[in-house]
């Protein structure tokens, strides 16, 4: 099937020349250009990431202030200094400052 289609005058030598290089024809070329474009626009819209959102009020009290670094500091201290209520009832919990987990 032809086509005839407009492309700027640098893109069409650099197409020529890459297909040189490679041995094929321009035509060869497009086409591989044109299945690679549809194959990543498939591959593209397949994935859908899910709303992992919670409801929540954000950082209890003793986490606002904190930075960063310092949250996972408070993972990190023995069971019974933690204010969280998802942890006292003996969950343990990476993101235990967060309101609305428990």
């Amino acid at each position: 099937m032809q086509l005839t289609i407009e492309i700027s005058d640098a893109l069409l030598e650099d197409a020529r020349q890459i297909a040189l290089h490679d041995g094929i024809t321009l035509s060869e070329l497009v086409e591989q250009g044109l299945r690679l474009a549809l194959h990543k626009d498939r591959k593209a819209a397949g994935f859908k990431l899910r709303d992992a959102s919670v409801d929540g009020r954000g950082l209890q009290a003793g986490a606002r202030d904190l930075s960063w670094p310092e949250l996972p500091e408070l993972v990190d201290r023995p069971h019974h200094s933690r204010s969280c209520a998802a942890t006292r009832r003996g969950r343990r919990l990476g993101a235990w400052a967060i309101d609305g987990l428990s």
